[in-house]
Order: C-alpha cells, then sequence, then structure tokens
C-alpha cells in the first residue's frame, strides 16, 4: 500500500509582534480611553497616582519602620486595562521611594497580570501566588472587604468641577425633601466630595457623605452577620453558648455605660452588650459606607445625589435607593470631561426601571428551576463562602438540587456545558452581579433574587446586591418562626401561578431531609429478609440519555493505526522536512 503524499504546510514569517504594534498605532483609541488619559495627564504621575500617600500608607500598614530583620518585602500593584500606560513608571517610582523612606534594600514592587475576575476586585489569587505582603489597587474599586491581603486604594484624581455641582444643586433646592442630601459618588470623584459637602452645608443644607470603608472595622462587623447566617441561627450568644460574639475573650469589646455615680459601669444586661446588637447602623450602598441613620433619621428622609457617570454602580445605588427602604428622590450629577460642566438630572431612578423589569423577569424564569447552579464570581470578598454556603442551605431546604461551580471569568461558552442546569445564582461583587444574561441559555440571577424564586421572600420593592442585605435578609428569615418552611399548615407541593407561562404551574422539588430519611428508615427494616432492591439514579439515567457523554477510550470499537512520524518544528514553520 503507498504512503499518501503530504503536502508541505505553509511557512509563515516570524513576527516578534512589532508589525501588529506599528499597525496598530495608527487605529484610534475608544473615546473612553482618550478621555481618560487626558485627565491624567492634567496633572503628574506622582500626584495622580499619590505616590507619597501610598509609600507612607504601606511602611504604616506593613509596620517597616521597626523591622529589623531581613524579610524581603513584596509589593503588588494591580491596575485596570486603561492605566497601563503608566504601570512601569509607576512601580518604579513607588520602588525607589520606598527603599528610601523604610531603609530596607531587600524591596520588590511588581505588577499584577490579568485579573481572575473583575479588575474592580482586588485580586488575592495572584497577590498569593506570588507571595505578596501587600497589594495597591488603583483606579475603580467596589471595594469589597479582603480576607488574607492588606489593601491599599488609590483612586486617582480625575477633576471635576466643584462650583458647578454646588450650583446645580442648589438651583433644584426646593425638590430637596427636609434640606436633607445623602452623597454618594464614584470613587474617581473622592478626592473631591469633602469640598462639595462643606460649601453644600454652608448654604444651609444637611449632607449625610458616603463613606469608604476601613477594611478592617469592614470585616469584623461583616464577620458578626455572616457568622449566624453561616450557622443557621440568629440568636445572640446570650442565648447560644456556642457563639462568642459577647464573651470577655481578647476580641471581645466591653460596653460602657454611664452609672449613677457618674463612672462607667461594664455591667449591662448581655443583649444590650452584644456586639451584634449595640454596632452603630451601617449601610451599605454602592461599596460605601452611610452611617447616622435611624428609626428617626432614617434614609427616606433624605434625597439622594449621585456624582459619577454611567455605569454598574450607578445601577446598583439606584436599585437599592429607588425602592422600599430607599431615598425620598435620586438624583444624579454627570461631571464633564476633563473638569468641565457636567449636566445634572433629577429624575437619575429612571434609568434602573428597564433592568428592574428584566430582573424580575429573570426571578419568575428562576422559580420553575429544579436543579440549580452556584457560580463562584469572585474570590477577593472575604465573605463570598459565607453566601455559598447559605445558598446551598436555602437551596437544599426549598426542596432543590445544587451544584457549586468556580470557572474564572463568566462567559456564556463556559456555562453552556452544564446544560442539566436550570438556572445559575452568580456569587459576585455588586459590580459584576447584574449579568446581562440574554445570551445564556438560562437565567443567570443573584442571591437576593434567588429568595424571591425560592419563594422565601416578595417582590415588595426592595433590592440589592450587596452581600451584607443578603446575608442579614437571611438572618432574619431564620429568626422569622412562621416562615413558609416552618409552617406545618404549608403544603410544599401548592401550585402557583407563573407569569412566564401564564399558568399555573407544580412546585419543582426533589426529595427533602425527612422523607429521605423516612425512606431510609424503611429499606432498612426490609433489608436482610432476602429481598433485592433495585436501585434507581434519576442523575444516571439523565446521564444515559445524553447525546454526548465527554471523551470516552471506546476499546475495541475505533480502528487499530500504524504511528507515522509527523512534522517537525514551531507553529510557525515547520520546514519541509
Amino acid at each position: 500500500m503507498s504512503t499518501p503524499t503530504r503536502s508541505a504546510p505553509p511557512k509563515l514569517q516570524f513576527d516578534d509582534g512589532s508589525r501588529i504594534m506599528e499597525e496598530s498605532s495608527s487605529i484610534p483609541l475608544p473615546s473612553q480611553t482618550i478621555s481618560e488619559n487626558k485627565v491624567e495627564r492634567a496633572v503628574t504621575i506622582e500626584q495622580n497616582y499619590e505616590i507619597d500617600k501610598v509609600v507612607e500608607a504601606i511602611i504604616t500598614k506593613l509596620n517597616l519602620t521597626n523591622q529589623t530583620e531581613t524579610k524581603p518585602v513584596n509589593i503588588a500593584l494591580q491596575f485596570p486595562d486603561h492605566l497601563l500606560h503608566d504601570a512601569s513608571e509607576v512601580c518604579w517610582e513607588i520602588e525607589e521611594s520606598l527603599i528610601e523612606k523604610s531603609g530596607l534594600s531587600d524591596v520588590l514592587v511588581f505588577l499584577l497580570g490579568d485579573t481572575t475576575y473583575g479588575a474592580c476586585c482586588v485580586d488575592e489569587v495572584a497577590a498569593l501566588h506570588l507571595s505578596a505582603d501587600l497589594v495597591v489597587h488603583y483606579g475603580p474599586a467596589c471595594l469589597s472587604p479582603t480576607q488574607s491581603v492588606p489593601v491599599i486604594y488609590s483612586f486617582g484624581l480625575k477633576p471635576i468641577n466643584v462650583d458647578h455641582v454646588v450650583e446645580s444643586v442648589l438651583s433644584e433646592r426646593e425638590g430637596i425633601v427636609e434640606q436633607k442630601l445623602l452623597l454618594l459618588y464614584d470613587v474617581t470623584f473622592h478626592h473631591a466630595v469633602d469640598e462639595i459637602s462643606q460649601k453644600l452645608v454652608q448654604n444651609g443644607l444637611e449632607v449625610l457623605v458616603g463613606m469608604v470603608p476601613d477594611a478592617e472595622a469592614y470585616a469584623s462587623r461583616f464577620k458578626n452577620i455572616s457568622s449566624r447566617a453561616r450557622n443557621g441561627d440568629g440568636r445572640c450568644c446570650s442565648q447560644n453558648k456556642e457563639q462568642n460574639c459577647c464573651s470577655n475573650g481578647p476580641d471581645s469589646v466591653e460596653a460602657a455605660t454611664p452609672s449613677t455615680s457618674g463612672e462607667s459601669s461594664t455591667e449591662a444586661n448581655p443583649s444590650d452588650t452584644c456586639l451584634l446588637k449595640r454596632e452603630e447602623p451601617v449601610k451599605i450602598i454602592g461599596g460605601l459606607e452611610v452611617r447616622g441613620l435611624s428609626d428617626d433619621n432614617s434614609l427616606a428622609d433624605y434625597t439622594l445625589l449621585y456624582i459619577g457617570g454611567n455605569g454598574n454602580q450607578l445601577v446598583n445605588i439606584m436599585m437599592r435607593c429607588s425602592g422600599t427602604d430607599g431615598t425620598a428622590a435620586c438624583w444624579a450629577y454627570t461631571p464633564g470631561e476633563n473638569g468641565n460642566d457636567g449636566c445634572m438630572t433629577t429624575n437619575a431612578a429612571s434609568v434602573c426601571r428597564r433592568e428592574l423589569n428584566r430582573r424580575f423577569f429573570l426571578t419568575q424564569k428562576a422559580r420553575m428551576a429544579g436543579v440549580i447552579g452556584i457560580v463562584v464570581g469572585t474570590l477577593a470578598n472575604a465573605y463570598f463562602r459565607d453566601v455559598v454556603n447559605s445558598l446551598r442551605n436555602r437551596i437544599e431546604e426549598a426542596g432543590r438540587a445544587s451544584y457549586t461551580f468556580a470557572v474564572g471569568k463568566i462567559n456564556v461558552n463556559k456555562l453552556a456545558n452544564f446544560g442539566e442546569i436550570e438556572c445559575f445564582v452568580l456569587v459576585a461583587c455588586p459590580e459584576n452581579s447584574l449579568l446581562d444574561s440574554r445570551d445564556y441559555h438560562v437565567p443567570v440571577i443573584t442571591p437576593f433574587e434567588l429568595e424571591v424564586a425560592l419563594g422565601n421572600r416578595e417582590w415588595d420593592g426592595f433590592y440589592s446586591t450587596e452581600f451584607s442585605d443578603y446575608l442579614h435578609e437571611v438572618d432574619v428569615a431564620e429568626e422569622d418562626n412562621g416562615s413558609k418552611l416552618d409552617d406545618e399548615n404549608d403544603d410544599g407541593d401548592k401550585p402557583y401561578f407563573s407569569l412566564i407561562s401564564g399558568g399555573y404551574e407544580s412546585s419543582t422539588k426533589f426529595k427533602d431531609k425527612e422523607q429521605e430519611r423516612s425512606e431510609k428508615d424503611e429499606t432498612n427494616e426490609t433489608s436482610g429478609n432476602g429481598q433485592i432492591i433495585a436501585y434507581h439514579s434519576e442523575a444516571a439515567e439523565f446521564f444515559k440519555r445524553r447525546e454526548y457523554q465527554g471523551l470516552q477510550s471506546k476499546i475495541g470499537e475505533s480502528e487499530v493505526a500504524a504511528a507515522v512520524k509527523g512534522q517537525v518544528g514551531i507553529a510557525s514553520d515547520y520546514g519541509d522536512r
């Protein structure tokens, strides 16, 4: 038998990448990138990237002034794509300044590559792989609390016309409820917020400013909420001795209450000294802390003023503040490019109405899902595991099946590999939670929307993508003894009216724990009597019906052929051999 002739592959001219770089140099950049670059060049690199401030913060956080050992110091810098053109210069500036001010010689400052998930999240995974002692995050950030690596944020100095902001607000002053403003903002304008707030106060307005959370305080406060959700127990430690939120251990904080003699006393009711109840009311909106709220001073007494451009943060804030437990009105000021005059709108909530309708539609579709996939979309948040564990418990309590996936950056092709999943729940930071799922084969919803889909709460106008709000909702549901899951009179198979199908649908449920335990006991009673019980697996039956069942060896079914010598070389030039 003659051997078939093989034509030589086409020879490719080796290219080191310079050709495409020369060609792309004539291609105009997107307008957004051009405007951002112009903004950064309005000030020097030292000013825009706050070199001195960042170096001082590094020395303080790592306590480098008192370091006597010769341990190497590794600092990781994380940049978004539109700031990478300055990354190398900033890296050298920080390293030289850090060596000079700390007196240490073994200092390495390096850049992190492509992020594991979103650029707004601190890439702890990459930082830990490279043994980083600290991460400096530049540019926009979601401000999610980290768990293992200290973080320093530098948002930049994006210019804004402060006087025009104040004039625009005062021109609409009559529409401000009770003359109270809640000021939230894109963090790239953080440098100008104090000046704006002071000028508004000088004109007679009461201004409540959202603050960038302190990482350590945020983490400790979050831990109290998440531990209750994780343990499935909403009780205070005075009622549950297994939890330790009120103990006098090294991590406890004693509450000093004034006594009749004028001296402080730490003797108080355990429920009053509980850290979970004694915390100052704090809300997280758009990643920013809002303090000073109470029953007599709620969000409904304020008019929201958001300073920033269109984006995910604006949508998240408007969806949170335009519904139940929201503000009286929602305003937004969009700054102009390069510090020029911006535009003001007093009906900013309209930007989220279409998105809310879309989210409600996806939630209704998710109600019919029996197999739910939990997609991990962030590893940077310190408490994503608590949310994942809570989701598993809630899905199991609803009598449905859940599977957990960690697939890196989410895209259509990755999730399409799991055809058995009828709905995905995305556990991600608020900036990346509202995924446009039109191209996905099944709905992709948020943990908060899953609570509605499972029937644990109603769609009552309140909406949030913050982990703290979700865990609080779970906490409240656990404390509520009258929930549907604990109601003895509740019929788990009761049909519901579906807005998707336009008719009544039966609740898609699998066997719950009690039913499985009961059937297992019955099986154990019959075992040993010489009976053969057939094992039936719905998952195995479904797998048999699949057209594609993965790569298989199929031994004995494939034709045997002799091995032949292939081509030799590199991909760009195999040669004529």
